[in-house]
């Protein structure tokens, strides 16, 4: 007997399986969000919490006045400022000294509402095609400035440019910054100008905004002061954005700074800079890394340096700051940077690019800070260097076809040191740290932050590294 047609299995239905199953798609969704609820409950504050600002009154007198970098160009510098919001229309007075001529430029005042409180900001951009010193002074109608003064050296005949980068300042009420940046200007007067590596303030907060300019008080009227912005700039929440105070006091940004992200390029002399926000949103960022695309093959500079909050190799694990790693580090070898400072981690760390042959070069990526706050770093051995229970900054010096890069401590011991020589086929990278030993003890207050499995972890990386023979 022949049967034709297809045989078909029926599926047996067990009343047991699909209550088990039922069971288990229930429990593993209870667990989910339990454990959802833990972040977000555990993260909320660090996600959208901003601050209560405490009521301000704003001063009838300029006050937080800054010099900084122009956006109408590399013959201009501008000058920053706030006064109360009666002061109107306001006047800056500028000369050449000696030259017999003063020039006068008319602002008008933005007026900005915080959440305790408002007051006026004001911008004047000061021509200054011509080397020499600046003497500058702010009038308003019921108060002025003393008379100030800034020195711009000739880039053309004296080929030499010095700056300093600080990372995160984020000093604390009443902090020690002051007196850091008193010191390094005592030390090194000859310095051009500074960069500030994000996270200048501690919250986006009138309070914190007086203590950092406090804290630069010894520079900000007479060194042009960059910086870019941190995660600490930033008003939290799901569209998070920059506090608006920054952008007022650094105003080189261009006026598209929220939706193509905070990112401008300077030039000093042989020097180009190339300034980035890593805190913004991932379309942000594309829209940065096509910025950055065009305007490094598009420079001359001999020298390139980049600077971002959040650096392409975290030193706090290695799955933090991917994005910034696959949109913006392909294009720092592409083109040829030198170095990519970064700060956010608050510890010390430089890391040079390997060749096939595992010799050092370019770009040189390092991490720093000059805040009261420590972190317990990740350890691994493709870095170079790395500095623990210390604040720090960084002093660049550039001459003709060399630039030094040298880390001091804030008590000037000499820790990381750097020369770069390039021609125009290659980089010369000489080490000059093979004397200097490394610190990379836990401080006391990251230690008690920890756990006992966390700090063996990390005593555990320590022998590991000193294993293969890296000084420690």
């Amino acid at each position: 007997m022949f049967f034709t047609g297809s045989h078909r299995r029926q599926k047996i239905h067990h009343p047991q399986y699909a209550t088990m199953k039922k069971f288990v798609i229930l429990s593993l969704t209870i667990i989910l969000l339990a454990v959802a609820s833990y972040i977000v409950i555990n993260r909320w504050n660090i996600w959208f919490g901003n601050p209560v600002e405490s009521p301000y009154q704003a001063q009838s007198a300029p006050y937080h006045i800054l010099l900084t970098f122009s956006p109408e160009g590399d013959d201009f510098r501008c000058i920053t400022w706030q006064c109360d919001t009666l002061a109107g229309e306001a006047s800056l007075l500028y000369s050449l000294r000696d030259s017999g001529d003063t020039a006068t430029i008319t602002t008008q005042p933005h007026i900005y509402h915080s959440q305790g409180g408002a007051s006026a900001f004001y911008r004047a951009d000061l021509h200054t095609p011509q080397p020499g010193i600046y003497d500058y002074r702010i009038c308003m109608k019921a108060d002025s400035s003393q008379w100030l003064h800034f020195t711009l050296h000739d880039t053309t005949s004296d080929t030499t440019a010095q700056f300093i980068y600080l990372g995160d300042i984020q000093d604390t009420i009443n902090g020690i910054t002051n007196n850091i940046v008193t010191d390094i200007v005592q030390h090194y007067p000859a310095t051009d100008f500074f960069i500030l590596g994000g996270d200048f303030i501690h919250r986006p907060l009138e309070t914190y905004w007086d203590e950092a300019f406090r804290g630069i008080a010894p520079i900000a009227t007479q060194y042009p002061v960059a910086a870019v912005s941190g995660n600490h700039e930033y008003l939290k929440g799901l569209n998070a954005s920059i506090e608006p105070r920054f952008i007022l006091h650094f105003p080189y940004f261009p006026s598209s700074y929220l939706d193509n992200g905070a990112c401008a390029t300077l030039t000093y002399g042989d020097i180009q800079i190339f300034l980035l926000d890593s805190n913004a949103g991932i379309v942000s960022l594309f829209k940065q890394s096509r910025w950055l695309d065009k305007a490094l093959r598009n420079s001359s500079a001999r020298w390139k340096i980049a600077v971002l909050h959040h650096s392409p190799y975290s030193i706090r694990s290695p799955y933090n700051n991917l994005d910034i790693k696959f949109l913006f580090d392909p294009l720092f070898k592409k083109h040829k940077v030198d170095f990519v400072l970064a700060g956010h981690e608050h510890g010390y760390a430089r890391r040079t690019t390997r060749d096939l042959d595992n010799h050092k070069q370019t770009p040189i990526y390092t991490v720093s800070h000059c805040s009261p706050k420590q972190y317990p770093l990740y350890i691994n051995n493709r870095t170079d260097r790395y500095g623990t229970g210390n604040r720090y900054f960084q002093q660049f010096t550039a001459h003709g076809d060399t630039m030094h890069m040298r880390t001091f401590t804030t008590d000037f011991a000499l820790y990381d040191d750097i020369i770069l020589i390039k021609s125009p086929d290659k980089t010369l990278l000489i080490d000059q740290t093979d004397t200097i030993p490394e610190r990379l003890e836990l401080p006391d207050e990251v230690a008690q932050r920890l756990k006992p499995g966390q700090i063996h972890e990390y005593n555990k990386s320590l022998e590991e590294r000193a294993q293969r023979h890296l000084p420690i």
